[in-house]
């Protein structure tokens, strides 16, 4: 917003307050260094303009209760951090109770969709058996056509060899079927 030493200028009815915006990384030992060096200035000042003793003592006098009013203000600061800390803690806990409960309906859901997808391998493994059942039926059907086709041409006694042939390839047939059957009941 405002570059760092910036001065805004704050008007309160008559009085007019300089407020400085510091900058947003001020270190401990810069902080200190600032204190030490503002109460090293105090010390000169008053040296300089109270010469002796019983004055000076009587000035710091001054400041007994502003002493107090510091204390207090620090206790209170200590205790508004510890409150911030405590909702920050208490915030930071649900989110992670939040998080442990959108982790167990995420595993939920996998674990459903693992299953939904093995149920689908399955129906795509019994179309795929049928499917070559069909195909084992058709060139059944295709053989039974050529021995019809041969029959014809033979005399009825060898016939009867083809007879045979056709009547083991219906069997095969059967069992092919059912098993087709079986795979289509087991798909749906």
């Amino acid at each position: 917003m405002y570059p760092p030493g910036f001065a805004v200028y704050i008007t309160l009815g008559r009085i007019k307050t300089i407020v400085h915006i510091m900058p947003s990384k001020i270190t401990p030992t810069l902080l200190f260094t600032a204190v030490v060096a503002l109460w090293l200035a105090t010390l000169c000042v008053l040296v300089l303009v109270l010469p002796d003793w019983g004055s000076r003592g009587q000035f710091g006098d001054l400041f007994g209760s502003v002493n107090a009013l510091f204390s207090g203000l620090a206790f209170a600061a200590l205790y508004s951090s510890i409150r911030v800390q405590q909702s920050q803690l208490e915030t930071q806990q649900n989110e992670l109770a939040l998080q442990r409960e959108e982790l167990k309906l995420q595993r939920e859901e996998m674990a459903a969709s693992r299953g939904e997808l093995a149920n689908q391998v399955r129906v795509q493994q019994a179309q795929f058996e049928a499917s070559v059942a069909q195909i084992l039926v058709a060139q059944a059907q295709a053989r039974i056509e050529a021995i019809k086709m041969e029959s014809e041409q033979v005399t009825p006694s060898g016939r009867r060899i083809y007879v045979l042939q056709i009547e083991d390839i219906a069997k095969s047939l059967t069992a092919l079927s059912d098993r087709v059957k079986e795979l289509a009941k087991s798909a749906a």
